[in-house]
């Protein structure tokens, strides 16, 4: 996956194809609790797929519009005792968390109390092309949803 994720060129099949898996998952596959526990190799592979896309081309991950369905659904997650999907959902959410504090804390001191998402969000759009304006909204949502 990796040499193929990285390619421009085939970023736009891999774009589709994670807004596709990610659409079904959130919305037919992984709705509430039970789903984790009933498929956990479902989980396994959704937040996998998610962890490797973070770690080879997070502009794939963070371009998604189903972004926020997919943090909800690992939020929905939480507490799943399948020894693979636990793996994989701790593995998603450590790396997600790793990205946005590497890359955001280039821009911003993350530990501030009075951050103005607005104007950070418009200031990495401006002056960051490396750093997605959705990793400010995603950091933003962890934050909000504790």
């Amino acid at each position: 996956m990796q040499p193929y994720i990285s390619n421009r060129d085939y970023e736009p099949i891999f774009q589709e194809a994670f807004n596709h898996i990610t659409s079904h998952t959130i919305n037919n596959v992984l709705t509430d609790f039970r789903e984790f526990e009933y498929c956990p190799e479902v989980a396994f592979d959704f937040f996998g797929l998610c962890t490797r896309l973070i770690k080879y081309n997070k502009k794939i991950f963070f371009s998604s519009p189903y972004l926020e369905g997919l943090l909800n659904t690992w939020v929905i997650g939480i507490g799943t005792e399948h020894p693979d999907a636990v793996k994989t959902h701790k593995a998603f959410f450590t790396g997600l968390i790793s990205t946005l504090s590497e890359d955001l804390s280039q821009v911003v001191q993350l530990d501030q109390d009075n951050i103005n998402y607005d104007e950070l969000t418009k200031f990495i759009a401006e002056n960051y092309p490396n750093i997605h304006t959705n990793e400010v909204a995603t950091w933003r949502y962890i934050l909000e949803k504790g």
